[in-house]
């Protein structure tokens, strides 16, 4: 009966041990599972604010492209504008050439006056002149924005690239 009585002791304490040990076990299991679902939960906002960081950014990218698009339009009619207004130079200046103020004949000098003809020709040509540098300014100032609008292009391309790299690995993460 004492036998018994130690077995059935024993065997008590090691029920007791054990179950004491199960609980813990399982106490530690509830807190990881806590850790890990919060865990998850916060990559999971990570994924969802870099998916929107995303397209935020490509929205962004595309109205630089956009406005590179347009600048680089506007950029070409000024090319044109300019070239026209140099032709327009030039076609003055053979004009001017070709007109001689020694002419013995009737001319476009003897109806308005030598003087003011050649009053008028050297305001035209100053008038052209004026709009050439304002042509050649804007072309200068397109230049510059044609080239910030492509630093930015590239800029916002490689801020995508992080980004799309950050997304991958927070869904490597996440799966």
């Amino acid at each position: 009966i004492v036998g018994l009585a130690a077995l059935s002791i024993i065997s008590l304490f090691l029920f007791f041990t054990a179950n004491a040990a199960r609980q813990a076990e399982s106490k530690k299991f509830e807190r990881i599972k806590t850790e890990l679902r919060q865990e998850n939960d916060s990559l999971a906002k990570k994924y969802t604010s870099s998916q929107q960081q995303k397209r935020d950014l490509e929205e962004k990218y595309n109205s630089v492209q956009k406005d590179l698009e347009r600048t680089l339009r506007e950029r070409e009619e000024f090319r044109q504008k300019y070239e026209l207004a140099s032709k327009e130079k030039e076609d003055l200046i053979e004009k001017m050439k070709k007109v001689s103020p020694q002419g013995t004949g009737p001319s476009v000098s003897a109806a308005l006056g030598e003087d003011a003809y050649w009053a008028n020709v050297l305001k035209e040509k100053a008038n052209l002149e004026v709009q050439l540098r304002g042509l050649q300014e804007q072309l200068h100032a397109l230049k510059i924005k044609v080239d910030e609008a492509e630093k930015d292009r590239q800029d916002l391309a490689l801020e995508v690239n992080a980004l799309n790299q950050a997304k991958m690995d927070l869904e490597r993460q996440v799966n």
